[in-house]
C-alpha cells in the first residue's frame, strides 16, 4: 500500500490553549523528516465553504470526508490526548476500525503535553504514549526512519526498545509502550 503521508496529526483544533502543544509536535514531526497530514491544514477550506454560505450539514460531511481520507492516506496516527477533544476520539476510533478490518497495521501513538496517560479504553489500541512533548520527541526521533521506511518490525522492536511494556497483557496491541 502507498501512503501520501507518514503521519496524520490528531489534535484539538479549535483550543487556545492547545496551540502551542500542536505547533510543537508538529514541529518534533517536521523536525524528523516525516511528511505530516495535519487536519487544521483544512481551516481554508472550510472557512471558503462558510463564506459561500453552505449549510452545516455540507460543512460537517466535507470535514468528515477531509479528516478520514486523510487518516486512510498516512502511514500513522500521532494523537493529543489533553484535551478530552471528541473529534480526536473520533479519529483514533476510525483509525483503529480502520487497522481492524482493513487488517493494515496502522501505528498509532498518543501523546499528553501534560502527563496525562491514555483511558482505559484507548489503551488497548495505542502502540507507544508519550507523557510528555520531551518524551515525543525521543519516541519520534527513535521511530522516524521507520515510520518513513513502513517498517513494521523494526517499528514494534523501537516501541518496545523505547520504554517498558504495560504490567498486564493487552490482547490487541503490539507492542504498546508508556513512557
Amino acid at each position: 500500500m502507498i501512503f501520501k503521508w507518514d503521519v496524520y496529526l490528531c489534535g484539538p483544533t479549535t483550543c487556545k490553549g492547545q496551540e502551542g502543544v500542536m505547533r510543537k509536535a508538529r514541529e518534533i514531526l517536521i523536525a524528523n523528516h516525516l511528511t505530516i497530514n495535519d487536519p487544521r491544514e483544512n481551516s481554508t477550506v472550510v472557512a471558503m465553504m462558510v463564506a459561500r454560505g453552505e449549510s452545516k450539514d455540507t460543512l460537517y460531511r466535507q470535514i468528515l470526508s477531509l479528516n478520514t481520507s486523510g487518516i486512510e492516506a498516512s502511514y500513522a496516527i500521532v494523537s493529543c490526548i489533553d484535551n478530552q477533544d471528541t473529534g480526536t476520539a473520533w479519529e483514533m476510533g476510525f483509525s483503529c476500525g480502520l487497522a481492524r478490518y482493513s487488517g493494515r497495521y496502522l501505528p498509532r501513538i498518543t501523546f499528553s503535553a501534560r502527563g496525562a496517560s491514555p483511558n482505559a479504553l484507548l489503551i488497548p489500541s495505542v502502540h507507544a504514549h508519550a507523557a510528555s512533548l520531551e518524551a515525543l520527541e525521543r519516541l519520534i526521533s527513535l521511530t522516524a526512519v521507520h515510520l518513513r521506511r513502513r517498517d513494521e518490525i523494526a517499528l514494534h522492536e523501537a516501541f518496545n526498545a523505547f520504554g517498558e511494556a504495560p504490567a498486564e497483557p493487552r490482547e490487541l496491541s503490539p507492542g504498546n509502550v508508556y513512557l
